[in-house]
C-alpha cells in the first residue's frame, strides 16, 4: 500500500517514511538511547490508545507507529553492529517476534468483550522493557 501512497504523492522512499528522521536521531544520540526512545513512544502510545478519549486513541495510534517506525529503522544497525556474525538470525529472530506479537494483539482484540484493554494492555511489556 505504500507504494500506492508514494506514487499518489510523487514521494520519495525515504519521504514515505520516518527513515531519514529515525536515523538521524540514532546517528546523533546513539542507538541505544534511540531505541530506548522509541520504546518510549511505543509504551505512551499504548497507554494514550487505552484512556476513554477519541483524541488518545488517535494521537496514540499515531505515536505508537511512530516508535515502531524508528525502531525498525535502527534496531538492524544495532543488530549488525554487536552482531555481525549472526546478523541475519537475530533480524529474523526480530521479525517472527513482531508477527507473533502483532498475532497474538489481533486474536486478543478480537476476543476481547473490552476493546480499551485489549489496545492498553500492550503498554505492559513496554514498560517492563523500558525498565530493563
Amino acid at each position: 500500500m505504500l507504494d500506492n501512497i508514494r506514487h499518489a504523492f510523487g514521494l520519495s522512499a525515504a519521504q514515505a517514511g520516518l527513515a531519514p528522521v529515525a536515523a538521524a536521531l540514532g546517528n546523533r544520540f546513539g542507538l541505544e538511547r534511540s531505541l530506548w526512545a522509541a520504546l518510549l513512544l511505543i509504551t505512551l502510545g499504548s497507554v494514550a490508545r487505552w484512556l476513554p478519549l477519541e483524541s488518545t486513541l488517535w494521537f496514540g495510534t499515531t505515536t505508537l507507529s511512530a516508535g515502531i517506525a524508528a525502531a525498525n529503522v535502527l534496531l538492524p544497525p544495532l543488530i549488525k553492529r554487536d552482531f555481525p556474525q549472526r546478523m541475519a538470525k537475530y533480524i529474523g529472530l526480530y521479525a517472527a517476534t513482531m508477527f507473533v506479537t502483532a498475532s497474538l494483539a489481533s486474536g486478543a482484540a478480537a476476543t476481547s468483550a473490552d476493546w480499551r484493554l485489549s489496545l492498553g494492555v500492550w503498554a505492559v511489556p513496554g514498560m517492563v522493557a523500558l525498565l530493563a
